[in-house]
């Protein structure tokens, strides 16, 4: 929820105001062959932690799909070639196919790279390097090269969970009269 709807007024009203929510700090984390790395990624993460051999692999893969990228300027047609065309074969072979499709239970061929694409931010190999070393917090810009307009470890969210966010939207809408059937089969959606 506070991803989605950060500190907008409707679910902030639909919980019972600002008491009904509260900031929580939220630290994420890859788990990759056995270790966990911050991310955003740091240096000390990963020259600690990551074999060499793999992060110099990474490293070519990633500038290569990057050069590629740069002469034939081609258009990803499905969700694979856009994550390869920003990361690389190997880091895509090692983390984001296999994520993706975990995540979304199908395999990153079949989707479609728009999908991916709003998900997942271009990269720019500059802003790559400088996040590296310079600390997130100090750093505004998203990897797209756009302003963050939310924290990075900070999300509002209900006292009482997510389910308030549909509760507090089912007692609204009930308070305007409509009606509420759970678990009912839908035959048909009245737009009038």
């Amino acid at each position: 929820p506070g991803g989605e709807h950060g500190t907008s007024t409707v679910p902030i009203a639909l919980v019972g105001g600002e008491a009904g929510y509260r900031w929580l700090e939220k630290w994420s984390q890859i788990h990759y062959r056995g270790h966990y790395f911050n991310y955003p990624l740091r240096m000390a993460d990963i020259g600690s932690k990551m074999s060499p051999f793999t992060l110099l692999a990474a490293l070519f893969s990633f500038l290569w799909a990057r050069a590629r990228l740069a002469v034939t300027h081609r258009e990803a047609a499905n969700a694979e070639e856009y994550l390869v065309d920003q990361f690389g074969r190997v880091l895509y072979n090692e983390f984001f196919g296999p994520y993706t499709r975990k995540v979304w239970d199908v395999p990153p061929s079949e989707l479609d790279a728009d999908f991916t694409r709003d998900r997942v931010p271009t990269l720019n190999l500059w802003d790559v390097i400088v996040k590296l070393f310079v600390d997130p917090a100090k750093s505004r810009l998203t990897p797209s090269g756009r302003i963050a307009t939310h924290e990075l470890h900070r999300f509002y969210y209900p006292v009482q969970g997510a389910r308030a966010l549909s509760e507090g939207y089912a007692q609204k809408v009930v308070a305007m009269g409509a009606r509420i059937h759970l678990g009912a089969q839908i035959e048909s959606v009245d737009f009038e």
